[in-house]
Formats: structure tokens, sequence, C-alpha cells
């Protein structure tokens, strides 16, 4: 008979000799789940090169943002270059410029030394050349500051009193980088406080910096025009495809002129709700309002009306220039005008007149005679600034002296002078016309041989441009 023998095993041998047997049993499931399925491996070994983080590394964005042909030879030189220029944007933060759009950015000033900046990229595979246009639509000039991606300054423009429009072509900052950067800088010049100051700003294609400068957002706000200041504004380029915009708010003086060397521009005029209440293109008006005389040596033509009875009370109004021919390229026609809005703007002129009259001279007293200035050429609002004889020997006249027209006094020449410097004042209502009867005297000198003198005279005046 067989004995059967049992071993005994302390409980803690047990329970580790379980624990064994359960560990091994999972690892050789392991090591078989391994043998059939290679996917894990598969995606380690072959797919390497094409695992992609949605994180960049900081150095990597940055070298994006570099020219190509700027050299980093540490990653510490890297990190000098953020905490010098803080304001350095990678493109992937900034707003791109390209055929298809551009930029405009609204804003005013509330100090002399408030600076606004804006950051662009421009595709230049996009676009052949881009722009930069500045308005000045109040009253406080403004200047732009144009520098790459590390603020080294590569172009400024700026407005004036005479120019709220201007325009800058940008320069590109690198010969073989399709994308590049530019920081701008907006800047009052002559900041005032209590003095509207709004600008606008635009950024975009070259073909489409006359778009952009257009339309009712870009009026330029006019000044109420004295001759004394010559505070007119002036355009730098003439509308071609849109209307290029004035503002006027004061409308307490209410001659509009507009001179212009090319004869294809005209104006319309609307309320501030964007009615129209002229065109000076209208057959009933046009022949009043476009004119070709008396506008200088400098110009071709002058847009002028008086807008008193135009205005329908509801303002601000607007003035827009068009063109009545646009050409067929999307350039900028390069040609200068002034525009005024307030008092005429006057232009210097003379005109000689002969009456042919016989004066007998007496050394005793004045001899009185007269003359008639009706010339076809005089303009009808010329003013008399000063008159001058000729044809007498000057020391045979000691003095003389003149009546103008409309006057009820005469006015006298200094001894031996031969010329009368009239009343004229800039601005005044009260100036003397030149047209009218003139009456003059002549007292001749003690010593003078001269008994009998046919003199004719020039008459120096200042007129309205388009008279």
């Amino acid at each position: 008979m067989k004995k059967t023998v049992l071993f005994l095993l302390p409980v803690t041998a047990t329970i580790a000799l379980f624990f064994f047997l359960r560990i091994c049993c999972h690892a050789e499931e392991f090591a078989t789940n391994i043998a059939s399925d290679n996917s894990i491996t598969n995606i380690l070994e072959s797919d390497d090169s094409e695992i992609s983080t949605t994180e960049e590394s900081p150095t990597s964005t940055m070298l994006d943002a570099i020219d190509d042909d700027t050299k980093i030879s540490s990653p510490n030189e890297i990190v000098d270059n953020i905490d010098d220029e803080k304001d350095l944007k990678t493109t992937s933060d900034l707003p791109t410029v390209s055929l298809d759009n551009h930029y405009t950015y609204a804003d005013s000033f509330s100090s002399s030394d408030e600076v606004h900046n804006y950051s662009f990229e421009v595709d230049y595979s996009n676009i052949d050349s881009a722009t930069v246009c500045l308005v000045r639509t109040e009253k406080i000039n403004a200047s732009i500051t144009v520098s790459d991606a590390y603020n080294n300054v590569i172009a400024k423009i700026a407005t004036d009193n005479y120019t709220p429009r201007v325009w800058l072509d940008l320069p590109t900052t690198t010969d073989n980088t399709e994308e590049q950067i530019y920081n701008i800088s907006v800047q009052a010049r002559d900041y005032k406080s209590n003095t509207p100051s709004g600008y606008r700003f635009m950024i975009g294609s070259q073909s489409d910096t006359e778009e952009m400068m257009a339309g009712i957002d870009n009026a330029v706000e006019l000044d109420t025009y004295y001759e004394s200041d010559k505070n007119f504004t002036s355009g730098n380029y003439l509308p071609n495809h849109f209307e290029t915009f004035y503002k006027i708010t004061n409308s307490t003086s209410s001659v509009l002129t507009i001179l212009l060397k090319n004869d294809d521009i005209r104006y319309r005029v609307y309320d501030s709700e964007g009615n129209l209440l002229r065109d000076s293109n209208s057959p009933d008006v046009a022949s009043n309002i476009h004119r070709t005389r008396n506008v200088g040596n400098s110009w071709r033509c002058a847009e002028k009306e008086d807008l008193d009875n135009v205005f329908n009370g509801n303002g601000p109004y607007y003035i827009g220039l068009y063109n009545t021919r646009p050409t067929n390229s999307n350039k900028l026609i390069n040609s200068n005008y002034l525009i005024a809005f307030g008092n005429p703007v006057m232009g210097p002129g003379s005109v000689k007149i002969f009456p042919g009259n016989s004066i007998n001279l007496n050394s005793k007293q004045y001899v009185e005679s007269s003359f008639v200035a009706d010339n076809s050429f005089i303009p009808s609002t010329a003013k008399v600034t000063s008159i001058s004889y000729n044809g007498a020997i000057g020391s045979s006249i000691q003095y003389w002296r003149v009546m103008p027209p409309e006057d009820s006094f005469w006015s006298t020449s200094r001894s031996y002078a031969s010329q009368i410097d009239l009343r004229y004042s800039h601005d005044s209502s009260f100036n003397t016309p030149v047209t009218g009867q003139w009456g003059v005297a002549y007292l001749a000198s003690s010593s003078s041989r001269i008994n009998q003198i046919t003199p004719y005279y020039t008459i120096d005046y200042y007129y309205e441009y388009g008279d």
C-alpha cells in the first residue's frame, strides 16, 4: 500500500508562489501580442520623419520671421534680439497684405508724444509693390515712419498744412524673401490740445493706391480760406476711377475755388446724408462754374462757385472731385491742384491803360484829367494795389494824385514818385475796383522845362481766380 506524502508549506511561501505564477502568465501573453502585432513598431520606425507637433519651438518661429540673409550664430543672439526688439512679431501674428486685400485704420491723438504702432506682412509673391497711405482728415498733421522687422528705419512720409494726402511705395527689405515684415509708426507733427486730430492710415497693393485714399470716409476737412493766410489745400494726384472727398464744416464764407492743370476734373456737392446737391458738370450750370480765363500762368482752368445757394442747411457738406474722362490705368495721375473754401483765392495781375490825353503842366497848381479803365481783359473782380504813370520824365513831375473809381478823395504820391500805393487789404470788401473812371492830376516841379505830357498808366491789382 502506497502512502501519500503531503508537504505543507508556510502561508507566506504559498502567497509568493501564487504571484510568481501570475507574472509568468502575463509575460507570455505580452510577448505573444508583440510577435503578432507590429503596428507600434511600424509607426515609430517608418513614420518618424512625418511626425509633427502642434507647437513650434521659439527658435524655429523666430527664424521664420528673420530675413534669409540675416545670420544668427547662436541661440543667445536670438534671445538678445527678442529683448531689444520687443515689438518684433512672427508672420503668423500679422495681417497679410496681398493683391486681394488692403487695410485701413482710423484714429486720433490725445497728446504730442502719442505714437500708434502697426505691423504687417507683405506677400510679394502675390503683388509687385505695396503702398502706405496717410490722410489727415482733421486739423493736425501726422507722420509715418516705416521700419523693417528689427525696427531699422527705411522710409518716412508726412502730411503738412497744404498736403493732407501722402503715400509711399514700400521698399523691399531683401531681394530674396517673398514675405516681408514692416513696422509702421504714426505720430502727430503739430499737436494742439482741443484741436481735432483725426487721421486715416492705409496699406495695400500699389494698384489700389487711389481707391485706398478715395471715398467719403477719407474726406479732408477744409479750413475756412483767408487770402491773408494762403491756407489753401493742395492735391498732388488727380481723381481717376474714384471720387476724392473734402469736408466743409463752416459755411459762413461760401466761395469754392479749385485750380487745375487738367480740364477733365469736376465736383459734386453732397449734404451730410449723402444727398447730391450740385454737379458742376450739369449742363445748366457748367458754363458758369468751369472757367478758363484769368486763371494765372500756372493753371489751365478753374472750378469756381459761391455755394451759398447750394447748401440746404444739412451740413457738414462734402465736395467730391471726379474725372469726366478716366483712364484705363490704375496708376495715379500725377498732377497738382489747389482747392479752397471760404474767401475767394486771389491772384496778381496788371494792365496798361493808354488814354491818349495830353496834359499841360503847371508848377503852381494841379492840372486835372481823367481816363476810363474798361479793358475787356481786366477781370471783373480786380482790386487795385498800386498805379504808376509812364510817358513823362520823372524830374518834371513833383507830385501827382489819383481819384480811383467809387472814391471821392485824392491819393497823392510822394515827392517825384511815379507810383502811388492804394489802400489794398486782403480779405477786405472795401478794396478799390480797377474798372471805371479815374481822376488824375499833376503838379510840375518848379525847375521843369517840360510843358506838356501824354501819360499812360500801369495798374497793379489782385483778382479772384476764375473771373
